[in-house]
């Protein structure tokens, strides 16, 4: 799979898959001395193009005032996709969420537009956060057009890492499903999460 950058490595979803190739984000990472003086993450001279960029960074939630997570979350993407697709990379993979259901977030008690879910529904959300990662994935869509990238959203769900299975959290999805109806009762295996990740290194010739 060559050299794949992974944004968002420090996070919940991110540190499951960074490992994922046999050269990743943090091959050029350099632990400090004891004298506390850093030396740069980077060779000198440019740093190989990457084969893959996978893409988790980002608020992970309405967590700061409403137009920050807007810039930021919708800047951050749109940067990743334009540098990636004009440095001739062809294969991004770009977290989106089950948020833009337009239930997660929302005000009041709103029900999902059908389900089950496919990818055919018409989705309108009212929340920030999922407002982002729609206008993400109309980005992604227009540059896997322009540069005939493959480009793949995974709209996962609440991700869950094999630790919280006996956990409070866990116990809640099986014995209150009532409460995670906003997720659609669904949750997002973190071990399943970096096999999407490989799967569509993996798989070329989708486009969007």
């Amino acid at each position: 799979m060559g050299l794949i950058v992974v944004t968002g490595g420090s996070g919940k979803a991110g540190h499951t898959i960074l490992n994922l190739g046999p050269a990743t984000a943090d091959k050029y990472s350099t632990p400090c001395p004891a004298s506390g003086h850093c030396a740069s993450p980077f060779p000198e001279g440019l740093p190989p193009r990457p084969d893959a960029v996978i893409h988790l960074a980002g608020y992970a939630r309405n967590m700061v005032p409403d137009n920050e997570t807007f810039r930021v979350n919708t800047q951050s993407t749109y940067n990743i996709i334009e540098a990636a697709c004009k440095l001739g990379i062809r294969k991004i993979l770009i977290a989106s969420s089950v948020t833009v259901y337009g239930v997660a977030f929302a005000q009041g008690d709103v029900e999902y537009p059908a389900f089950p879910i496919d990818e055919d529904l018409v989705i309108n959300p009212t929340d920030t956060y999922a407002l982002v990662k729609l206008c993400g994935e109309r980005v992604v869509r227009g540059f896997a057009a322009r540069f005939g990238a493959d480009i793949y959203i995974l709209r996962t769900g609440r991700v869950i890492e094999p630790g919280e299975y006996n956990e409070e959290i866990f116990y809640n999805y099986v014995h209150e499903p009532v409460r995670w109806k906003a997720h659609g009762w669904s949750y997002t295996d973190a071990r399943d999460l970096g096999a999407m990740c490989e799967a569509g290194l993996r798989t070329s010739g989708l486009g969007f």
